[in-house]
């Protein structure tokens, strides 16, 4: 079964963070994902952290205020598949830290080879949730995931060949 690792840019009327992190790191999207399909009804889920905690939805409701720029293709086991599931659970409220995207940021502008604010399991970003999961399903990540943005997820993938999606849109079986 495929799992699929995406990267987004904000449709709503003023993203100014989305604007900021685009401009600063000089790429059309400012988020991480994961989009799978639920196993009992099929419907296409995302998870990831945002609007303040780690959160589970459609994908159509994702896309009321984001617009897929790029994913990634996990092919994944029946083992991973339930290990990605324990995870979920585990993790939905979970708070998104603004400490750590601002040691992300600090990690930018100051020589840091890790965040300075550390590696909580017990909040997240949306590159450092990312990230964990593609360690569960099998993808090497050898960094601290709280060192991870959006950036380094895109060029983590790519160095570790797993395939790029050619086409978003065909799971919302509208």
């Amino acid at each position: 079964m495929n799992i699929y690792a995406g990267f987004s840019a904000p449709t709503t009327s003023f993203p100014i963070f989305g604007w900021i992190i685009q401009w600063v790191d000089r790429r059309p999207y400012d988020h991480a994902y994961i989009r799978f399909q639920d196993p009992t009804t099929g419907t296409w889920m995302v998870f990831e952290a945002s609007k303040e905690m780690v959160n589970l939805y459609s994908y159509e409701v994702f896309l009321q205020s984001n617009s897929t720029v790029k994913e990634y293709i996990i092919n994944t086991d029946q083992s991973h598949y339930s290990d990605l599931w324990i995870y979920i659970i585990q993790s939905l409220g979970i708070p998104y830290s603004l400490k750590i995207a601002a040691g992300i940021l600090l990690m930018k502008i100051f020589p840091f080879k890790s965040n300075p604010f550390g590696n909580s399991p017990n909040e997240e970003v949306c590159s450092e949730l990312a990230s964990r999961v593609c360690a569960i399903l099998g993808v090497p990540v050898p960094l601290d995931y709280s060192s991870i943005d959006p950036s380094a997820l895109d060029q983590l993938l790519s160095n570790n060949n797993i395939p790029l999606s050619n086409d978003y849109q065909t799971c919302l079986n509208l």
